[in-house]
């Protein structure tokens, strides 16, 4: 299962349909790097959504997805030391680039 870290703005929120599902982009919104100082993992299966919330830093992010038990590949979830391997491109080569 695809994996990437993509910058966002630190409130962003991903849009939501009427009844509240994400809805998947394949293509962010073209925000200024300034703008870009928060990250955030998303699913590259489908055409792209959401597995954590906006982070400020990348050991945040995967602290993050290990306190919430986030797949890292199928339905494995991964460590604290997998997740910033998978986040820097160490392990699971392929699975996870950061944009």
């Amino acid at each position: 299962m695809g994996r990437m870290v993509r910058m966002v703005p630190r409130n962003w929120e991903h849009p939501k349909d009427k009844l509240g599902n994400i809805v998947p982009l394949s293509e962010m919104p073209d925000w200024d790097e300034s703008e870009k100082t928060h990250y955030q993992m998303y699913e590259i299966v489908t055409e792209g959504t959401p597995i954590s919330p906006p982070m400020e830093t990348l050991e945040s992010l995967a602290q993050w997805l290990v306190e919430n038990g986030a797949y890292a590949c199928g339905d494995s979830t991964a460590t604290y030391e997998e997740w910033l391997g998978i986040i820097n491109g160490d392990n699971f080569s392929g699975l996870c680039f950061v944009i």
